[in-house]
């Protein structure tokens, strides 16, 4: 597609007063924005950004002049009367007024729904980023077009009103509560936020004086906002030491929202968040969620130093906003609650998801070309920008140390502050103090997709390493000599043998004193690459490590993953990863089990169709969690036990109720049926028992949980309680959920990308699932063209398919839609993700057949 001009190159903001006046009964905004900035060349015509908006006049340097519009390019074009320069004028000062409509589309400034005393409420808010404040008014709608905003907004003079800055004064006038804002800081437009509405807050102080507080709509539970205020207090101070950087604003509102496409939004001095990842009801909230709404908003106040107080030049370098809040979510996470063992979590989801969407062939990289604003939606991969961006950064820490990683760091903010930056500039600053070429390291690995696998063989008295690039579907396109510097991270160590590999392959002389011990690779998970280990000692040496528990936690999640992809690729079959499996059991991490868990349902989609085999596998499943499953049981021990104990329960109980065991499914029905309220059950099992009792129980429950889902507000609640409707096996309950997915009231629009894909998930909805997607298909482009949830649907949905049916369904549907720049890439993956599943369902079949008569033992595997 053409590339699409940077308008920084012709006009560079400095200042905005913005004025907006947000007319709720009439569903319509009215705005005068002033402008100030210069211009880096003569010229006698101006461009700014501008979509969706009525322009009503236009005035430069206090003359009217003439305008059009371009749709096409989202182009306000301003005809100067004569070729001007800044050096004639000094500063250009634009005046433009301009109207728009607010609807429901997730972008921009819109309209956000909630329910009090019966009646709808409205709060009216904004999401900026990618390029939606053209939505809102005419700027440079650039993340390098920094500059000062002024802002002051008319509104009801009932609600509350907040913005990046605090107030600098409020007044009334003909009916309107008129807000004044104190300027921000020089920034990106898209940091820009306001928020209209009934809220209530609570609020606390950083030691450094900074004000903290955390909002919610009235319907929420004053003490659902204790943890988050506790947690982003703490998250500043973590930052402003770690970083040796104050936060740089007086002030800074976390809010929850009703209606939020995104996760979460890092706006400066005005974070926004979806009311499931800020809100944790004491009552309620399980320590899942309280981990998960943890390093949220450590992520999110990350962003105000990496992303606000240093923002990315171009869209390319997007992976120095997300890569870097990912891994510092943990690292704040792991500082304020250490006996979480959040990095047990970086290791399990970080790796498996950036490892697993970096094998296909096609896949993005870290860092990736934009030519185009429509390209923008589809870079913020989760799997890649966000965790395989902070698997590169962990690997890097690793590599050159914390100490070194850290001074890098306080240089890159000091060099940037209030400015733009590279990845350039980010190597720069590590390298000053690491006394090596970052650049000429780590360019291969942001700057190309894909990972090595390293294959570790002995022969005789040598140690041979080979790398390639690994790829679950074999293309002839894919480079055969392509090389990464992979730092080895080996233990022991050994004279001859590099802490960087460079080359193809290598051969190293092992020392005649090893004592036969294992020559260990990827100490501790800490680089993205596989390493498979060939040699029958040194396979045998790794089971044995599994089993008498000496193998660290990170490498044996790293076993689990490697077996996995190794088997999705050929290399392997999916019965030797059973068979490894089994070395598992005894381990009582509940991370191992989570990493297990992710497989058994991997190959689970394999079997679905075939129901002798699912019986069988279902039996080696059951057999596998056997041990955990017996000293774990349903119940909490009277004197307490350990959160790893507690988030393991709900596991193995998962994979239970998977085997159908009924002594599980009884129990799970039987707790259900026993507990007075939804806000009793346990909470670390409520996902468990809801799914249970709507697949085994009797078929009222479903009724039960779908009034439930209409009038509760707990947002965890209300997410079990979908996911647990969508496992429905009941034919007419199917068609009831099929049949409410418009139903605003009934499906937030920020969740339909969620109901679809666990509805096609659901073997027994899968069908009717597809046909509701494909003929409503124009109806979700209208609602949800341009966040960033509109690519979930090819990306997500081709995870539910393994056969040549379903991919021809697959490629019929999405395959005219490949053309547009905000899907082609997940249509693409789309396709081989299924060619994969495909593929391994083929060749594993007969294996899993033969496997599901017995009970395999860790040896009868060739892995890890």
């Amino acid at each position: 597609m053409p590339s699409v001009a940077r308008l920084i190159g012709q006009f560079i903001p400095e200042h905005y007063d913005l004025t907006l006046l947000l007319n709720k009964p009439q569903a319509r905004f009215d705005g005068v924005v002033q402008i100030t900035g210069t211009l880096p060349r003569p010229t006698d015509r101006l461009r700014l950004h501008a979509k969706g908006l009525k322009i009503e006049s236009a005035l430069v340097n206090g003359l009217p002049v003439d305008f059009s519009l371009d749709e096409n390019l989202d182009e306000l074009r301003l005809a100067l009367p004569e070729k001007i320069d800044s050096a004639s004028t000094g500063s250009l000062r634009l005046e433009i007024r301009f109207s728009g409509e607010v609807g429901d589309r997730l972008h921009g400034l819109y309209r956000c729904r909630f329910r009090q005393d019966n009646k709808e409420k409205l709060l009216w808010v904004t999401q900026l980023e990618s390029h939606h404040a053209r939505e809102v008014f005419p700027c440079v709608d650039e993340p390098e077009a920094k500059a000062v905003f002024s802002l002051s907004l008319s509104t009801d003079p009932s609600e509350v009103v907040l913005a990046n800055m605090p107030l600098k004064q409020q007044s009334r006038r003909q009916g309107w509560l008129i807000s004044q804002f104190e300027p921000t800081p020089r920034m990106s437009p898209y940091l820009l936020a306001f928020v209209a509405g009934d809220l209530q807050y609570k609020t606390k102080k950083t030691v450094s004086g900074c004000e903290v507080r955390v909002w919610a709509t009235p319907v929420q539970p004053a003490e659902s906002l204790d943890f988050a205020l506790e947690t982003a207090v703490k998250a500043i101070e973590f930052f402003e030491d770690y970083f040796g950087s104050a936060y740089p604003l007086p002030k800074c509102d976390h809010v929850a929202l009703p209606d939020f496409s995104s996760g979460a939004m890092e706006n400066w001095g005005l974070i926004t968040y979806r009311e499931m990842l800020l809100l944790a009801d004491p009552a309620t909230a399980s320590q899942s969620n309280r981990e998960y709404i943890a390093t949220v908003i450590a992520h999110e106040v990350s962003h105000q130093w990496f992303g606000n107080l240093v923002t990315m030049a171009w869209w390319n370098d997007l992976w120095l906003n997300e890569s870097f809040a990912t891994l510092m979510e943990y690292l704040t996470t792991d500082a304020i609650h250490p006996s979480w063992n959040i990095w047990q979590q970086f290791f399990q989801h970080k790796a498996s998801g950036s490892l697993q969407r970096d094998a296909l062939p096609g896949v993005q990289p870290v860092r990736a070309p934009i030519s185009h604003p429509d390209q923008i939606s589809a870079l913020f991969d989760p799997a890649i920008v966000y965790a395989k961006g902070a698997r590169l950064l962990y690997m890097l820490m690793k590599h050159v140390g914390k100490t070194v990683f850290r001074q890098g760091l306080r240089q890159y903010f000091l060099e940037h502050a209030y400015g733009n930056a590279t990845a350039d500039d980010l190597w720069r600053s590590f390298g000053k103090f690491a006394g090596e070429d970052i650049a000429k390291l780590m360019r291969p690995w942001t700057d190309r997709p894909g990972y090595p696998l390293l294959v570790v063989d002995e022969h005789g008295d040598w140690l041979h390493l080979k790398q390639s690039r690994f790829s679950v579907v074999r293309q002839k396109t894919l480079a055969a000599n392509e090389t990464w510097p992979i730092p080895l991270f080996s233990a022991p160590k050994l004279p001859e043998l590099p802490s960087v590999m460079t080359q193809a392959s290598i051969k190293v002389a092992l020392p005649n004193n090893r004592m036969e011990r294992l020559i260990r690779f990827n100490q501790g998970n800490s680089g993205h690459y596989l390493v498979w280990y060939r040699s029958a000692f040194a396979r045998k040496e790794v089971i044995k490590a599994i089993m008498d528990g000496s193998l660290p936690l990170p490498e044996r999640l790293a076993v689990i993953e490697t077996a996995d992809l190794l088997a999705t690729a050929g290399y392997a079959d999916s019965g030797e990863v059973i068979a490894l499996l089994q070395a598992f059991k005894n381990d009582g991490n509940e991370a191992v089990w989570n990493a297990a868990a992710g497989v058994i349902y991997r190959i689970a989609r394999l079997v679905e169709e075939d129901p002798a085999l699912e019986a069988g596998f279902k039996r080696l499943v059951g057999e596998l969690i056997g041990k955990q499953l017996s000293r774990l049981g349903w119940q909490t021990p009277a004197g307490g036990e350990t959160i790893n104990d507690t988030k393991l329960r709900a596991t193995v109980l998962g994979l239970a109720v998977y085997t159908e065991l009924p002594e599980a499914i009884k129990e799970a029905v039987k707790i259900y049926q026993a507990t007075e309220s939804l806000n009793k059950l346990p909470a670390e099992l409520r996902n468990v028992i809801l799914k249970a009792a709507v697949k085994f129980g009797p078929a009222d429950i479903f009724g039960q949980l779908t009034q439930h889902h209409l009038v509760n507000n707990d947002p965890e609640l209300k997410m079990d309680i979908v996911l647990a409707l969508c496992s429905t096996r009941n034919p007419q309950h199917i068609k009831e959920l099929i049949a409410r997915l418009k139903n605003r009231r009934f499906v937030r629009l920020q969740d339909l990308s969620l109901w679809v894909i666990s509805l096609l998930r659901n073997p027994r909805a899968r069908h009717e699932a597809w046909s509701w997607l494909i003929s409503n298909w124009q109806w979700i482009e209208r609602h949800q063209k341009g966040d960033t949830s509109f690519e979930d649907y090819p990306r997500y949905s081709a995870e539910s398919f393994s056969s040549d049916e379903w991919l021809e369904r697959y490629q019929t549907f999405f395959g005219p839609m490949a053309k547009q720049p905000a899907l082609r890439r997940a249509i693409e993956l789309g396709n081989l993700t299924i060619a994969a599943a495909i593929a391994r369902r083929e060749r594993d079949l007969p294996k899993l057949r033969a496997l599901s008569q017995i009970s395999p033992q860790p040896e009868a595997s060739a892995l890890p």
